[in-house]
C-alpha cells in the first residue's frame, strides 16, 4: 500500500499580503493538493486565489462524478464565481488567478493547471516531469529567444497567457494523466512561481534524492524545509507557496 505524506508552506515573502492559497483534501479514494497565487497587478488577488481553491475543492467533497467531471465542474464553477466577483466590482480585470492541483487516486496521477503556478513530478529520485507555464517568457522559451533558466529572470516573466478569471473560448485549461511511476517512491511538488523563482527543479531533485538515501525517516515536511532553506524574506520579494507531496512504497 502507498503510503502518502505531505507539507505545506506558504509565506508572505516581502509584501504585506499573501496571495497565495494552498489547499489540501481527501474524497472518495481522491487526494486533491492545489496552490493558486493571485495575479500580479490585478486588484483582489488574495480573494481570487482563495475563492479558486475553494470552489475546484467541492465537486470532489459533494461526489460530484469522476476525477475527470469534478475537474470540469470544479473549473466551471471557479470560474463562474470570478466573474460574478468582476461584475460586482464592474472590474473585468480584477479577481484573477493560476491554478495547479494534483489528484492522486491509487496509482492515477491527475493534474491541472492554468498560468505559471507549477507542478514537478519526480520518481526514485529523478526528476520526471513538470507543468508547462502558460506565459510569455515560457513562450519565449519555446521559440527559443531565451534560455530554460533565463525564464527566472526574464523581464516578462509575470506576464501570463491564461488566468482563472479571463477563459476564453479557445482555452479553459490544460490537464494531464499519469501513473506513478517509482519502484521505491513518487513525490510531487506544487508551488507558486515565488517558490520556483528560487527553488529549481535540480536542487528538488538533489534534496530528495539526499534525503532519502541518508535519513530513514525523511518526511516530505524535511524536504520542503530543505528547500526553503535560504529564502529569508526581502523586501519586494513575493510570495512563496508549496505542497510538498511524497508517494511511498516501502
Amino acid at each position: 500500500m502507498t503510503k502518502i505524506d505531505y507539507y505545506v508552506i506558504s509565506s508572505t515573502g516581502g509584501r504585506t499580503i499573501n496571495q497565495d492559497r494552498a489547499d489540501v483534501f481527501e474524497a472518495g479514494g481522491v487526494h486533491g493538493f492545489v496552490v493558486c497565487d493571485g495575479v500580479g497587478g490585478c486588484r483582489f488577488g488574495d480573494v481570487a486565489s482563495k475563492t479558486v481553491c475553494e470552489e475546484f475543492r467541492k465537486p470532489f467533497i459533494e461526489g460530484a462524478g469522476s476525477v475527470d467531471d469534478c475537474i470540469e465542474k470544479g473549473v466551471d464553477s471557479a470560474e463562474a464565481a470570478l466573474r460574478a466577483l468582476q461584475q460586482q466590482a464592474n472590474d473585468p480585470r480584477a479577481y484573477k488567478s493560476t491554478l495547479a492541483a494534483l489528484l492522486l487516486s491509487g496509482d492515477d496521477v491527475c493534474t491541472v493547471h492554468v498560468g505559471d503556478s507549477r507542478i514537478y513530478h519526480f520518481a526514485d529520485g529523478r526528476r520526471l516531469w513538470r507543468t508547462t507555464d502558460h506565459s510569455l517568457a515560457q513562450m519565449m522559451v519555446m521559440t527559443g529567444d531565451i534560455g530554460p533558466d533565463e525564464i527566472r529572470t526574464c523581464e516578462d516573466r509575470s506576464v501570463l497567457l491564461h488566468a482563472m478569471g479571463s477563459a476564453s473560448e479557445t482555452f479553459r485549461f490544460q490537464s494531464s494523466e499519469r501513473k506513478l511511476e517509482g519502484s521505491d517512491y513518487d513525490a510531487f511538488v506544487i508551488c507558486s512561481d515565488g517558490f520556483w523563482e528560487y527553488v529549481t527543479g535540480e536542487r528538488m531533485a538533489r534534496l530528495l534524492e539526499f534525503g532519502r538515501r541518508n535519513l530513514p525517516e525523511f518526511t516530505a515536511r524535511d524536504w520542503l524545509s530543505a528547500m526553503c532553506a535560504g529564502m529569508e524574506p526581502e523586501a519586494g520579494n513575493d510570495n512563496f507557496t508549496a505542497i510538498a507531496v511524497i508517494c511511498d512504497k516501502r
